[in-house]
């Protein structure tokens, strides 16, 4: 199997042959991909006001199937007003958090606990504001990471690349117009 490895470093051309790995450095590039590792793509969808509940509902049951030793993370990307925190309220509102969900620009990452069975907090970070990953690590990232029952959404997934392993779901929120977006999640 042959696949792009693409980080906010470099590229590389990853040659899969049976249980052995073989990489070679293509070429440096200065940003990360929202597809950073992905071995397949799950989903694409449009996603409309009409039907955010029931994307978010598919999202949720795909990532409770995961089994984990740490945290679940769910990468965001898109640009402003795409619909990153709209989705991040409507999964939470399915996992049964009652708060008002709002984007935690200025104070960076909310915790809400939740009455879903899997995860017992989901954890919202946004990045935007963030000037490295070592912010982030300054905020408990490292602890958060740690409680496999943590669902943690980070928006603007590239201002902090370092602190994303391949075991992220980068999901991909794009403008199509004014009420459609695309949506593409790829589960690693």
């Amino acid at each position: 199997m042959l696949m792009l490895l693409i980080t906010h470093q470099h590229t590389r051309r990853i040659n899969k042959v049976g249980d052995s790995t073989e990489s070679e450095l293509i070429i440096a590039t200065p940003t990360l991909s929202a597809w950073q590792l992905c071995y397949y793509m799950h989903m694409e969808k449009i996603l409309t006001e009409d039907n955010i509940d029931k994307i978010a509902k598919e999202i949720i049951d795909n990532v409770r199937k995961i089994d984990k030793k740490e945290a679940t993370i769910l990468a965001f990307s898109g640009d402003l007003g795409a619909g990153k925190t709209t989705l991040t309220k409507e999964i939470s509102r399915q996992l049964g958090i009652k708060e008002r969900v709002i984007s935690p620009t200025f104070v960076i990452m909310k915790i809400y606990k939740t009455k879903d069975l899997k995860f017992k907090n989901l954890i919202h970070i946004d990045a935007y504001r963030l000037d490295s990953s070592k912010e982030l690590l300054h905020l408990g990232w490292e602890e958060v990471i740690k409680n496999k029952e943590n669902l943690i959404i980070v928006e603007w997934p590239e201002r902090v690349p370092e602190c994303l392993n391949k075991e992220v779901i980068f999901v991909s929120i794009l403008h199509k117009d004014d009420t459609t977006r695309t949506i593409k999640v790829c589960y690693n």
